[in-house]
């Protein structure tokens, strides 16, 4: 794959952008799928297949962030399970919500962001069943991932309104750490400070100075 010189690699510590959202659950009878895609069909069947072992996992797994680096992609969700015997078909709902961006992409810094919309559906699903339940909820969940892509993307910051719950979400850039100051390296003046009024200097240079 070519990368123009412009693109953002995960070791210069810049960031490249959001790809795709997307929700997976465990269905009752089919199993692991995609259930709704922005933009859709970005996260091929096929790949999918190869990865959702690592989208769904064991119970040990969950609410826990998973990032998965194949196929040219890299994924980053953070699977979830609600337990409730008179909801649910196999006794619990299993998702996760997965941001995905190119496979050099650094993306630590979509992490909290993972995390804090998966909380957010958490609640809305406990209160109203907003992911299981059939009907115009996922054309509403479409909305929210093609808003969140938008803002994300242009502003880093997005607020959404869905019914009774307002979502928040803001990506903190993580910049790289400072250079290390090896014993050699001192500071050097450049100019004179002789003809300089001491009341000038800050007040560790006055001590040092005086």
């Amino acid at each position: 794959m070519q990368v123009s010189t412009n693109d953002y690699y995960e070791d210069n510590g810049r960031e490249g952008q959001i790809r795709c959202i997307f929700l997976s659950e465990f269905h009752a009878t089919a199993g692991c799928k995609i259930s709704c895609q922005v933009p859709a069909d970005y996260v091929s069947k096929e790949v999918f297949d190869a990865i959702n072992v690592y989208i769904i996992p064991k119970p040990h797994l969950q609410r826990c962030i998973l990032t998965v680096n194949a196929l040219d992609i890299k994924v980053v969700g953070y699977p979830v399970g609600i337990e409730n015997q008179q909801k649910y078909a196999r006794n619990a709902f299993l998702f996760n919500l997965c941001f995905v961006c190119d496979s050099w992409a650094r993306s630590v810094q979509y992490e909290p962001v993972v995390k804090k919309l998966s909380e957010y559906l958490i609640m809305m699903e406990e209160e109203s069943c907003f992911l299981s339940k059939e009907g115009d909820h996922k054309l509403k969940l479409q909305k929210i991932f093609e808003t969140v892509i938008k803002d994300l993307n242009e502003k880093k910051v997005t607020t959404i309104v869905e019914g009774d719950t307002t979502i928040y979400l803001k990506i903190v850039i993580h910049k790289p750490d400072p250079p290390v100051v090896k014993d050699h390296m001192v500071p050097l003046l450049l100019l004179d400070f002789k003809n300089t009024p001491l009341d000038k200097w800050d007040l560790t240079t006055q001590q040092v100075i005086s």
